[in-house]
């Protein structure tokens, strides 16, 4: 809104609201926001793991049974095409007679940069770090400090913007239809659970009887899910269309089940009497008064809120843990700060103060496993917080990965244009990367935020450097 000079949200509501270029470049815009690009090569293992050993070798012999070498693959929310790049390396090495088959696999996202990212098969060493280092010899080639997927893989894979939402699919005159796997990771938890029972039906109606679905863990728990068929295994849990879609309310897998299932944080649903109901209303010009409708609030019972008292108190407990974890860590007893945050997550498993704070104890430590673990949990709660978004440029940082830092700091920019750190770090990546015009303009940038701040200030965030130190560095660097 500070960037459009627009002074009411309501405005801002009006202006995605209108048809036309400027709307749809806005809306494009506030999904780049809003969205985590954040990928990388054969990300959650295990998941992929029961594709290549069990889900894909399956189908495979299904469909060799059947004398019909066609397979459909859909990554659902692919963002910069990682995964299904991912998806089909897995499957050129599965299928020896890979010519035989009419193969098509599908990458869909709501964003155009992203996509175009993908189509152009360029990442940095970053999006290695969970890769067997066979599969960059093999499949990917130096280019500069970067590297580019073959040729053979990127035409395997088919890109287009898709909104899950509000596109229509399946789509009857395009290959996507009648799909065997959709992959769909990471992308529910940007959506309330009534909008994830639409775009499910809409999977239902894409997939071919008896078809896969998979998605990150826990990421359905609360929906009904009669129309499919949960498989479970060790590695993960994976949805399968049932073969008789007229099936029957006894047949279906009950809910509990589902919710029993937990191979990472697992997420509450949102009890019913919290849930307000939600009814659109016109929206009025702004030059008339705004009046909201009265929603009426239903009442809870005493149960609820005794929960509802119960998970404070256990969010105040979990706050406090925290809070001692740093104060240990400060002290540079890393081994008790560690066991208090994990006794925070124990409390409170979405706590994305104590998985920031265990990652960079880990990181510290160099376990990077372990601190790249713990951001991504932190990542499936809220991939915009501040405190998130700097431990990720830590971490690519300490994998000398310039490019992914640069895109990281960026977005905390955009987050807080106050942000005194990233313009810091932005100023010296481009420093390094001889980019002096870029270069010069954080470093002014920073310069203008520091000196609104006392020169005897110290920053804890900048190294414990005071305000008038860091101020002589940028002008020295310059």
């Amino acid at each position: 809104m500070k960037t459009l000079q627009l002074t009411a949200p309501e405005q801002y509501y009006q202006l995605l609201s209108l048809p036309g270029s400027a709307s749809e470049q806005e809306w494009q815009h506030l999904s780049e926001l809003l969205t985590n690009n954040e990928s990388y090569f054969f990300r959650d293992r295990q998941q992929l793991n029961l594709l290549k050993n069990q889900i894909f070798p399956q189908l495979i012999q299904q469909k060799r049974q059947q004398g019909d070498l066609t397979l459909r693959i859909w990554s659902a929310g692919c963002s910069t095409g990682q995964e299904p790049y991912s998806l089909a390396i897995m499957l050129k090495e599965l299928l020896l007679d890979l010519d035989a088959w009419n193969l098509t696999i599908f990458g869909t996202d709501i964003d155009l940069a992203a996509l175009n990212q993908a189509r152009a098969g360029i990442y940095s060493q970053w999006s290695f770090r969970d890769t067997e280092p066979r599969i960059k010899q093999q499949y990917f080639e130096p280019l500069g400090r970067n590297y580019q997927i073959e040729r053979s893989i990127r035409q395997m894979v088919t890109f287009q913007k898709l909104n899950l939402l509000r596109d229509q699919f399946p789509q009857l005159f395009s290959n996507l239809r009648e799909i065997d796997l959709i992959v769909c990771r990471n992308v529910f938890i940007y959506f309330g659970s009534a909008t994830i029972g639409k775009i499910l039906a809409k999977f239902y109606d894409t997939l071919l009887p008896n078809g896969y679905l998979l998605v990150g863990h826990s990421e359905l728990t609360g929906q009904n899910l009669s129309r499919f068929q949960a498989q479970i295994f060790p590695q993960s849990l994976i949805y399968q269309r049932r073969a008789d879609s007229l099936t029957s309310q006894q047949n279906a897998l009950p809910l509990k089940i589902c919710e029993a299932v937990s191979f990472r944080t697992k997420r509450q649903p949102v009890p019913e009497a919290n849930k307000l109901p939600v009814n659109p209303q016109p929206l009025v010009p702004l030059q008339q008064q705004v009046k909201l409708p009265l929603i009426p609030i239903p009442q809870l019972s005493k149960i609820d809120v005794a929960s509802a008292a119960q998970a404070m108190s256990a969010q105040e407990d979990a706050q406090k843990l925290v809070q001692q974890a740093k104060h240990l860590w400060q002290q540079k007893q890393s081994n008790l700060a560690i066991k208090k945050a994990e006794q925070a997550l124990a409390i409170e498993p979405d706590n994305i103060a104590a998985c920031c704070l265990l990652g960079k104890i880990y990181l510290e430590l160099n376990q990077l496993d372990l601190a790249i673990a713990m951001s991504d949990r932190a990542v499936a709660v809220d991939s915009l917080n501040l405190e998130l978004n700097y431990l990720l440029a830590e971490i690519a940082l300490n994998q000398k990965d310039n490019d992914g830092a640069k895109t990281i700091f960026k977005k905390i920019l955009y987050l807080d244009p106050e942000s005194i750190k990233a313009a810091i770090e932005l100023q010296r990546i481009y420093q390094q990367l001889g980019d002096r015009p870029r270069a010069s303009k954080m470093a002014q940038q920073a310069t203008r935020m520091l000196q609104k701040l006392p020169h005897s200030q110290v920053l804890p965030i900048c190294n414990n450097l005071s305000v008038a130190e860091l101020i002589f560095q940028l002008k020295t660097n310059l």
